[in-house]
């Protein structure tokens, strides 16, 4: 449904032709690099698991971005 405004008229007789057509086109790009993301991720935390001092450093980096988001919310002035 989300091809149908852009690439397919309604009145189209061949539209569920098309439809599949650019489905199977999605699934086909889609798909092998969605895995290679997700082995890639995998990679990437077993190496950060195997340093627990980084994972610390990253733990401390987004306590202290969120501390900051928090401060800044507390020190805007309501309207």
């Amino acid at each position: 449904m989300t091809f149908l405004p852009t690439f397919v008229s309604a009145s189209d007789p061949a539209a569920a032709g098309k439809l599949f057509f650019f489905g199977l086109y999605f699934l086909v790009i889609a798909v092998p690099s969605s895995v290679a993301m997700i082995l890639a991720a995998d990679r990437f935390a077993a190496a950060l698991k195997a340093r627990p001092k980084i994972m610390r450093g990253i733990d401390w980096l987004f306590a202290s971005v969120f501390s900051a988001f928090a401060v800044s919310i507390l020190l805007t002035p309501s309207r």
